[in-house]
């Protein structure tokens, strides 16, 4: 884990040590994770510079509220909603939130010929932001797809390429979900909680 500027960061590539080579769009390849990771920072911050990357971008924020801009559109990022913004797509983020508030966000950078289209099929909008809520299944893939880089075994481009199209699946389920309406969100939290004391 590295620590910079209160920020709390971890990140795994698929070439070790090799972060600007990580941005590479290739359409040789069906599905490919260029990098992944979780990023825990304390409000305020801001990466100060709009920014934009050759692969697709997914983050998923954990806690705290991220603003910011996505194609020049004014977003805000609330806990439990994620954003997929296609390449060469100009972002910049940052928080407001109180001093001492923390952001916990997870980020995934992936390329392939398929790509798109597993974006589009799982049902999210791209540059869009969509309300998830707090999707333990989707972080339980993204756990999955982080662990595959940290150990880097045997085969492991295509087991964190299977990992993604899990989780974006799940996104896009929890998405539609999500749109439906109160009950079914009342619905579905308690049959998430069902150990836990309800009231």
């Amino acid at each position: 884990m590295e620590i910079q500027n209160k920020v709390a960061n971890q990140s795994y590539y698929k070439i070790r040590r090799s972060a600007p080579e990580s941005d590479v769009a290739d359409y040789g390849v069906d599905l490919m994770v260029n990098c992944c990771g979780e990023a825990v920072m304390r409000a305020p911050w801001a990466h100060g510079r709009i920014s934009k990357r050759n692969d697709f971008y997914l983050l998923y924020s954990l806690g705290g509220n991220i603003v910011g801009q996505v194609n020049g559109k004014p977003v805000v990022i609330g806990s439990g909603d994620a954003v997929c913004m296609s390449p060469g797509t100009e972002y910049c983020f940052g928080s407001l939130d109180p001093i001492d508030e923390w952001t916990r966000y997870f980020w995934i950078h992936f390329t392939g010929a398929e790509a798109e289209g597993v974006v589009l099929r799982s049902g999210l909008t791209l540059n869009e932001v969509h309300s998830l809520g707090h999707c333990e299944e989707a972080f339980n893939y993204y756990e999955k797809l982080f662990s595959e880089f940290r150990i880097q075994g045997d085969d492991f481009e295509y087991a964190a390429a299977v990992q993604l199209r899990y989780l974006l699946y799940v996104f896009g389920r929890s998405a539609r979900v999500n749109s439906v309406g109160r009950l079914d969100r009342s619905i579905r939290y308690i049959h998430t909680h069902l150990r836990y004391d309800l009231t």
